[in-house]
C-alpha cells in the first residue's frame, strides 16, 4: 500500500491522474491518493469520530469531521487567497507593523533591532526593501516568525502583542468551524 497526501491534490480528477501514472510504475502496489488536508483528518480521527482539526505551518486551515462523516474546510486554498492563519500570514503580520514606522515600534529599541539583524539591515528603510522582495514568497513571510517567537520568549511587549493578535485569528478560525458545522 502506498498512500500519498499532497498540497494541491484536493480534486478528483488530479488524484486519479496521479494514481494511474505511479500503477504505471509501480503495478504491484495499491496506490491512494490524497489531499493533504484529507490526509491528516482521514488520520486524525477514527470510523465514528468527529471534532476539529487545525494545521498550522507555512500556511494554515482548520477542519472539521462532523458526525455525518462529512468534512468541512476553513482556509488552506493557499497564500494567494486566504493564508491567514500560517506562519506566514503571521510574517505579513510582523511586516506589516514594520512598515508601519509608528512610535511603537521605533521606540522598542529590541524589535527594531532584532529585525535590523535578521534583514542584516542599519535601517528600517532597508528592511522594508527587503521586505518588499519577500512579501509574495510565502516560505520567506513564514520565516519573520521565528526572530517573532524567539522575542516572544524574551516576554518583548511588541511582539507579545501580534502574537497575542495572531492567536485571536486561529481561535475565530476554530469559532466559525464550530459556528457553521456544531450549531454551538
Amino acid at each position: 500500500l502506498w498512500v500519498i497526501g499532497g498540497a494541491g491534490l484536493g480534486k478528483t480528477e488530479t488524484q486519479n491522474k496521479i494514481s494511474a501514472e505511479l500503477q504505471l510504475i509501480f503495478p504491484n502496489k495499491i496506490i491512494n491518493v490524497f489531499s493533504d488536508a484529507d490526509l491528516t483528518i482521514r488520520s486524525a480521527f477514527n470510523d465514528g469520530e468527529h471534532g476539529i482539526l487545525q494545521i498550522l505551518g507555512t500556511g494554515g486551515i482548520t477542519l472539521a469531521k462532523l458526525e455525518s462523516g462529512e468534512t468541512i474546510r476553513r482556509n488552506g486554498y493557499g497564500y494567494l487567497i486566504d493564508e491567514s492563519n500560517g506562519a506566514s500570514a503571521l510574517g505579513i503580520m510582523i511586516a506589516n507593523n514594520l512598515s508601519l514606522l509608528n512610535d511603537k515600534i521605533l521606540s522598542d529599541e529590541e524589535f527594531t533591532s532584532s529585525y535590523l539583524n535578521y534583514f542584516e539591515a542599519k535601517t528600517l528603510s532597508e528592511v522594508l526593501q527587503k521586505l518588499i522582495g519577500i512579501r509574495y514568497n510565502p516560505t520567506k513571510m513564514a520565516d519573520l516568525a521565528t526572530n517573532l517567537i524567539h522575542l516572544t520568549h524574551k516576554q518583548n511587549p511588541l511582539a507579545l502583542e501580534i502574537t497575542h493578535h495572531f492567536s485571536k485569528k486561529i481561535t475565530q478560525a476554530v469559532q466559525a468551524i464550530i459556528r457553521n458545522c456544531f450549531h454551538a
